[in-house]
């Protein structure tokens, strides 16, 4: 149980994902891929990294939103769920922005929208999702955080808070972030962390159930 077992020290950064399918596919848009979707008897079909990922809920997520057919393809692991899109196995995928960048570059995979609010310097050309006809579309759904036992005395996560949020907000440290794809964060107090972490466990409980993925493994 996170919330009884872990104490929670400070928010690192958060990780966006982009939505990428195969560049052989004739979807140049995501007009476009809304369009092949719905003529294509079956829909599309979506990897991740498995079930219950934040690729997979941002799939699901997508689903809903646009009113489409997707059949989730889970994998064992980021590596090979990339592989199958670049491959033409599997037609689309959420991926992280660090993972997913080097793919686009080599014009594997192509890239359609990003599911932050605001574009990436990262990937600068690829529009947010709730820019390009996903409403509501704000779906970053990881994030790093560091956290300890719960039963870690008070005085220790205060000193490491202190000492994470000084580090995480070193202006060369953001940047290297940015760089890398990731959107720097100032982290919230610890005791904020918590009311954060329910508040996330509520918001994509939520999904989760609506897909019909309550007490899945």
């Amino acid at each position: 149980d996170p919330i009884a077992d872990l104490a929670p020290i400070a928010l690192i950064a958060r990780i966006p994902e982009v939505l990428v399918v195969n560049s052989a596919l004739p979807v140049p848009s995501l007009a476009d891929l809304v369009k092949l979707a719905k003529s294509t008897r079956g829909g599309l079909n979506f990897g991740s990294a498995g079930t219950g990922t934040p690729q997979h809920l941002s799939g699901e997520f997508l689903k809903g939103q646009l009113g489409i057919e997707m059949t989730h393809v889970p994998y064992n692991g980021l590596a090979l769920a990339m592989n199958d899109v670049a491959s033409g196995h599997t037609q689309l995928m959420f991926a992280p922005v660090p993972t997913a960048t080097a793919m686009i570059q080599a014009g594997k995979v192509r890239p359609l929208g990003v599911t932050s609010t605001r574009r990436l310097d990262a990937l600068p050309d690829v529009p947010p999702l709730a820019e390009v006809g996903v409403k509501d579309f704000d779906s970053t759904t990881a994030w790093f955080m560091l956290v300890a036992p719960a039963k870690t005395p008070k005085a220790i996560i205060d000193k490491l808070h202190a000492e994470l949020r000084s580090i995480t907000e070193d202006p060369a440290t953001r940047q290297e972030f940015i760089r890398l794809g990731l959107i720097p964060v100032s982290s919230p107090s610890p005791d904020e962390l918590k009311s954060f972490m329910q508040s996330e466990i509520v918001r994509w409980g939520d999904l989760v159930r609506k897909a019909g993925l309550a007490g899945s493994e």
